[in-house]
């Protein structure tokens, strides 16, 4: 993924899980972040959505358990 999209990832994130930038990291998961629960996790989706120009399928959003995954996901729709 280019720097300027990972920056902007890293910007969603930090807001919607209420973490530092430096506080991200590929193997962060939902049991490490207190504020990582199912609605935090659907506000982050639909702003990355939003912001980058694309939708998830349902069975990609089951894929996601980490910062990781979200990072994969995103760089496999923007191309």
């Amino acid at each position: 993924m280019k720097l300027k999209n990972n920056q902007k990832l890293n910007k969603i994130i930090s807001r919607t899980l209420n973490l530092t930038e430096s506080e991200i990291h590929e193997s962060l998961t939902p049991e490490k972040v207190e504020g990582w629960d199912s609605f935090s996790g659907i506000q982050m989706v639909s702003e990355i959505e939003r912001l980058f120009g694309i939708l998830f399928e349902m069975e990609e959003l089951f894929e996601i358990e980490s910062i990781g995954d979200v990072r994969r996901l995103v760089g496999e729709k923007v191309k």
